[in-house]
């Protein structure tokens, strides 16, 4: 599946007891058979480690801002291409 993650904004977790880290609110777009981006929701973006057989594998992950539930998780591939697109 491909994908798209657009982002909106990003903010600090300044929370009681937790580090201070960057958060990135996100959109996210998956290309449909018809040849077109569909917008499939808006959420948190954040990388995680997965623990798997052998060791874990770092994912980025995008949780829903209304429920957090998970709109999309999907493996950082070392060889894969990744760009971040100006805005303006």
């Amino acid at each position: 599946m491909k994908f798209f993650v657009s982002c909106l904004g990003l903010s600090k977790s300044d929370s009681p007891g937790m580090s201070r880290e960057i958060t990135s609110r996100v959109k996210v777009y998956t290309f449909t058979d018809g040849n077109a981006w569909d917008g499939v929701g808006t959420g948190i973006l954040s990388k995680d480690y997965i623990e798997v057989a052998g060791g874990e594998i770092l994912t980025i992950t995008v949780r829903s801002e209304n429920d957090n539930s998970v709109i999309i998780q999907s493996k950082v591939q070392p060889e894969g291409q990744y760009t971040l697109q100006e805005v303006g």
